[in-house]
């Protein structure tokens, strides 16, 4: 049950937090290739990847993938397969390498991936010395997160102010990846950068 990332359709969805209206009737398509979503704090980014990744499911419209319904997937078999979704405040194991922190979320990752990755997020030396996640610095931290998502098999990546803590460099590499990879890759930004 593989999703190739072809085919999410977002159908009349509806969302309020008490009177706040956030989402109404919003309809939305994402085929396979890298999206931008763009809005002030608040504006419902987040909102609508904790609808996508079934962290929320307080919602009325369909989220449909493949003309499936996203709660008719196993929710495990969805989160490892179908969508991963880095929050902008996740942590991992502090008192973990990166190497283990992979590991732990990631149980068969490519070597070369893995290679050509951390050498373009500039993360070859933490990796190298070891270095334990709580000594890392805010931006090799997203650097990591981003890194898990991107070796996942889920062919959704939704992707929370991603741009947070980064580096100029590693922004331009990411940009410049991203479109090239088989997935469907949403990112929510507030920068008008």
């Amino acid at each position: 049950l593989f999703y190739k990332g072809r085919d999410m359709k977002i159908i009349k969805l509806n969302k309020n937090f008490g009177e706040k209206e956030i989402f109404k009737n919003v309809d939305l398509e994402f085929g396979n290739g890298f999206y931008i979503l763009k809005g002030e704090n608040g504006s419902g980014k987040s909102t609508l990847f904790n609808i996508l990744y079934r962290e929320d499911i307080n919602y009325s419209g369909d989220v449909l993938i493949n003309d499936k319904k996203i709660e008719d997937f196993d929710l495990s078999k969805y989160r490892t397969n179908v969508c991963n979704y880095i929050p902008q405040d996740t942590s991992l194991f502090e008192h973990l390498n990166v190497i283990e922190n992979i590991k732990i979320f990631i149980k068969n990752y490519d070597e070369k991936e893995l290679s050509k990755l951390t050498e373009m997020m500039f993360l070859n030396d933490v990796i190298k010395k070891k270095t334990k996640f709580k000594n890392l610095s805010g931006g090799e931290k997203q650097k990591v997160k981003i890194l898990i998502c991107l070796l996942s098999k889920a062919s959704i990546l939704l992707i929370d102010e991603m741009d947070n803590n980064l580096d100029i460099d590693s922004i331009e590499n990411l940009v410049e990846y991203l479109p090239t990879i088989n997935k469907t890759i949403i990112m929510a930004s507030h920068n008008s950068a």
